[in-house]
């Protein structure tokens, strides 16, 4: 008699059991990015920072008592894989995706996201095609229209340039398209003469291409459109042919990368960045000691997006208490974050709001020598 009166007790604690048993000991965060292929040095970085501000987090308590988790995958730097890959994220279950390092990956897995219950955070995408859009979409990096057309403005106000080259890749058409249209939207020198070029895919081809383009017309400035790794090169057979036009360089080279691989190729050259890293400050000093440490090599402007796109999902995921629910707001009330590159502040459509800086090649390193403050009527 007493057994059976026990009975819906054993039961109610069983099921009590179970279900706590069941439920996740582990905030599981997904990451997609370029990990082999020519721009894998971007997706390696940015996995690398977001991994380290994951063990920071989890050795300091970690969301609501729960661990952080990083599961990885390699979009290869094609759309139709991060596609795939962010499915397959899905369907493990993350709270949300850290990715993708490039535009053109970014916007073909956005429907994928679209359609489900999980975030896309992108430390570097910067393509102006999803600016000022209600969406799934956040990113830490600003908006490449804004760089573009400070670059541009800043060749116009501050060179007499008689006539001008523009060297783009067809892959990441998404980010190298519009950021051609903004740069000369502000160059806006109807007199210069503009010649468009499409740079070879294959590295080994670059030289002939352009031993080809300057057998026909020397050229006072040359705006690079295209990863750090073809804009080294090109740079690098520029100085070796003994040519020194003026050099810009889109947003997606400005890399640390660039300056560590080009050496005096790319002395002198100017390039517009969105948020300058002020490396002076205790905290990027901490960051960089750790990377070292742990992954042994410098860390690139891709591990610093990484780590802080972290850091920013982290915060909302602290006024979520770890769930995915919510999250889209938590991160649109971030304001005026104190990050290495300057008070970051994320819009209501999750675009980031930082200062753009023009930088300079000097001495092998990035030298700051203007700072703008990003405005739409910049643009107008």
């Amino acid at each position: 008699m007493f057994y059976k009166h026990l009975k819906p007790f054993i039961f109610i604690l069983i099921s009590l059991f179970i279900l706590c048993s069941c439920e996740k000991k582990e905030i599981l965060i997904g990451f997609s990015g370029e990990l082999t292929g020519i721009n894998s040095d971007l997706g390696i970085h940015g996995r690398n920072g977001a991994a380290l501000a994951i063990e920071e987090i989890n050795n300091s308590g970690g969301i609501n008592g729960k661990k952080l988790s990083l599961l990885v995958k390699d979009d290869e730097g094609k759309p139709e894989k991060a596609k795939q890959t962010d499915k397959e994220l899905i369907k493990e279950g993350v709270t949300a995706i850290i990715g993708h390092m490039t535009s053109s990956q970014t916007m073909a897995a956005l429907p994928e996201i679209e359609k489900s219950d999980v975030i896309l955070l992108s430390p570097t995408t910067s393509t102006p095609l999803l600016s000022e859009k209600k969406d799934k979409f956040f990113r830490i990096q600003g908006s490449s229209e804004f760089s573009a057309c400070a670059l541009g403005s800043f060749a116009s106000q501050n060179f007499d340039i008689k006539n001008f080259l523009i060297l783009k890749t067809e892959d990441n058409k998404n980010f190298t398209e519009p950021y051609q249209k903004n740069f000369l939207k502000c160059f806006a020198k109807n007199n210069t003469p503009i010649t468009h070029k499409t740079i070879p895919l294959e590295i080994e081809q670059v030289k002939d291409f352009l031993i080809n383009i300057y057998s026909k017309k020397d050229y006072q400035g040359i705006l690079i459109i295209t990863s750090a790794r073809r804009t080294t090169v090109i740079a690098q057979v520029l100085y070796q042919m003994e040519k020194k036009p003026l050099l810009f360089i889109s947003s997606w080279g400005a890399t640390e990368a660039l300056v560590r691989h080009g050496g005096k190729s790319v002395e002198n050259a100017y390039l517009a960045k969105t948020g300058f890293t002020e490396k002076t400050r205790k905290d990027y000093k901490n960051f960089l000691e750790k990377y070292i440490a742990r992954f042994g090599k410098v860390p690139s402007f891709s591990a610093e997006q990484g780590y802080l796109s972290v850091k920013i999902l982290a915060l909302a995921l602290e006024k979520t208490k770890g769930k995915k629910q919510g999250l889209e707001n938590a991160i649109t009330n971030i304001k005026n974050y104190n990050s290495f590159q300057g008070n970051l502040t994320i819009d209501e459509f999750g675009d980031t709001i930082l200062p753009v800086s023009i930088v300079q090649v000097k001495n092998g390193k990035l030298d700051k020598i203007l700072e703008i403050e990003p405005k739409r009527n910049f643009l107008k």
